[in-house]
């Protein structure tokens, strides 16, 4: 009788066991879940502000690069996709957010995200590092295509474009439309 007791007792502390064991896993895959949902917000996010970032430095590069050639506002409007009213904004947020003097106040800023970044281990870290370098390079491309699109449909001279931009005069033919291509090589 005592052995039959006992073996209940090891079998109801077994089954407990394993009830414990299904709640720890169903709390440890809900808990990676969530893990994985943030690590995903925060990749995105970072990701996507470093893109909006990197378009608008190469957009103010190129309106600079105009300015300096002595192009009419409207025309670097025009080519930059912006109204006036965005490139005073844009201006003045930009050299806010590349002012030397604002350095503190960015770090200010920043100091939550960098406790969370020494909080994180090296691999999340290296995952948002390259998040930003993907959104920046992506960013920096999109602003430069859309503003040499937008030179090339006002016809502006190659020489212009490619001193304003950077690009050569290749990767600036790579970018005009098919249909103007196709126009010229009817024409020889």
């Amino acid at each position: 009788m005592e052995q039959a007791n006992k073996a209940n007792r090891d079998m109801i502390a077994r089954e407990r066991e394993i009830e414990r064991m299904r709640e720890k896993a169903g709390h440890d895959e809900a808990q990676a879940l969530y893990n994985a949902s943030k690590k995903g917000f925060a990749r995105g996010y970072v990701r996507g502000f470093a893109k909006t970032r990197a378009r608008l430095e190469a957009i103010k590069a190129i309106a600079t690069n105009m300015l300096k050639m002595n192009l009419s506002m409207d025309t670097i409007v025009s080519a930059t996709g912006i109204t006036n009213e965005e490139w005073k904004q844009l201006n003045s947020n930009l050299e806010m957010l590349f002012d030397e003097s604002n350095e503190e106040q960015e770090k200010e800023k920043g100091a939550p995200v960098m406790e969370q970044a020494k909080k994180a281990d090296r691999e999340e870290v290296q995952e948002l590092y390259h998040a930003m370098e993907e959104g920046r390079a992506t960013g920096k491309a999109e602003g430069i295509i859309a503003t040499v699109r937008n030179m090339l449909k006002m016809d502006l001279p190659m020489d212009m474009i490619t001193m304003t931009t950077g690009l050569t005069h290749e990767e600036v033919e790579q970018l005009k439309p098919m249909d103007k291509t196709m126009d010229k090589t009817m024409d020889n």
